[in-house]
């Protein structure tokens, strides 16, 4: 578990720093201008107390029995974790300065502490018993922090097709932003399943990853269609509705009437995404009613004649 925990975070992270450094270094820069040297330790005097405060969180997890809404818990937990990544980022930008970064570096020190603590008690909240979740948390690249996520913001008595799980998630042609329109779907859980996505090609090179394997075969396939021209239609389309940089990869791909890289890999991982969260409807649905679902998601939707069984399911229904 504690695997799969860091896996997570480390994605995450990468993420960030790719994106947020740049933005980060001008928002530091242009609040710097005019502002006079700040001492060396800010708040110094309070280091000792707050340190006291943690060193007593970390004594002992939480009581979960009562807490009855994971979703707080998963809330929190992200909520930390994007503090510890705007001070890791500040950080770093003011090593760039040669500013003083030591309160920024210790209060992100302190964040993964309480990242941690967080993940710990969504760990131990997760019930166990529950065959949902241990259908999750037996699948490679699914953490206890993914797999709250996803139980704590699905309302099972809802989930009675495929179609409408996949339009909650917003993973359906029409589950697109539209200005001035209410979003007819869940950003937060589209969200959620992009980096689940990403957790899956992260550990694709493992053979127990079963939706990591189904992405490689997906991408080979898109790969292959690319390549006989059979997007060339689609990069026309794209090429004509948006503006593109000169000199950019992706122009240049579309000008020759395919996909770029990226864009292959886009395919490939919402493809995978698709069947994930149909045996995600599959499961929630039987394990509720007892009865399999109505008209369970078949690989023809997905340009494919057989329909996948859901992974490792058979071994938790037969505990329920």
């Amino acid at each position: 578990m504690l695997d799969e925990i860091i896996m997570e975070e480390t994605l995450e992270i990468e993420d960030f720093e790719k994106r947020d450094d740049a933005a980060i270094l001008k928002q530091v820069k242009r609040g710097l201008k005019g502002l006079r040297k700040a001492p060396a330790d800010p708040l110094a005097s309070n280091v000792d107390l707050i340190d006291n405060e943690f060193d007593e969180l970390e004594v002992k997890s939480l009581d979960l029995t009562e807490v009855t809404d994971l979703r707080q818990w998963v809330d929190t937990y992200y909520r930390i974790q994007q503090l510890r990544l705007a001070f890791e980022g500040t950080t770093r930008a003011f090593k760039k300065l040669n500013r003083d970064y030591q309160w920024y570096e210790y209060l992100a020190a302190k964040m993964k502490k309480l990242e941690d603590f967080s993940a710990k008690n969504i760990s131990v909240g997760l019930d166990r018993q529950d065959p949902v979740a241990g259908w999750l948390l037996s699948l490679k690249g699914v953490g206890p922090i993914y797999a709250a996520g996803l139980i704590s913001n699905i309302d099972y008595s809802m989930v009675n097709s495929v179609g409408r799980l996949q339009q909650y998630c917003g993973y359906t042609t029409s589950a697109v932003r539209k200005k001035g329109q209410k979003l007819n779907y869940n950003p937060w859980m589209k969200s959620l399943l992009h980096n689940i996505g990403k957790s899956f090609v992260f550990s694709s090179n493992r053979p127990d990853c079963f939706y990591g394997q189904l992405y490689k075969e997906f991408k080979a396939d898109e790969s292959k269609k690319n390549t006989d021209g059979r997007y060339a239609d689609l990069a026309a389309q794209i090429l004509a509705s948006k503006n593109f940089a000169k000199g950019t990869a992706a122009k240049s791909a579309y000008q020759k009437g395919v996909l770029p890289a990226a864009h292959i890999v886009a395919r490939a991982q919402r493809r995978m995404l698709k069947v994930f969260i149909a045996h995600l409807a599959e499961v929630i649905h039987e394990a509720t009613t007892g009865e399999e679902i109505v008209n369970p998601y078949v690989f023809a939707h997905l340009q494919h004649k057989d329909r996948i069984e859901v992974p490792n399911w058979d071994g938790i229904r037969s505990r329920k």
